[in-house]
């Protein structure tokens, strides 16, 4: 498990929803580096992604069944 799959599982059970820790680990993590133009998704924005099998939101241990991983514009 890696260094994030692992925050993700322990941030859920303490009482965080499985939203909320990727929000805090991307875009508010961006913002604490002032880099607020980062951590978010949105038309025109050039992103690197991570497709999951499963509903992340039901279920924090998706994180470990990563499909493939975009970055750089290669899956």
């Amino acid at each position: 498990m890696s260094h994030s799959q692992a925050e993700l599982v322990e941030a859920t059970r303490a009482a965080l929803q499985p939203g909320q820790v990727v929000q805090i680990m991307s875009a508010n993590g961006a913002k604490v580096l002032g880099q607020s133009d980062l951590g978010t998704v949105a038309r025109g924005k050039i992103a690197d992604l991570v497709l999951l099998n499963g509903d992340l939101a039901a279920d924090p241990r998706v994180i470990r069944n990563v499909v493939t991983v975009f970055k750089g514009g290669l899956g």
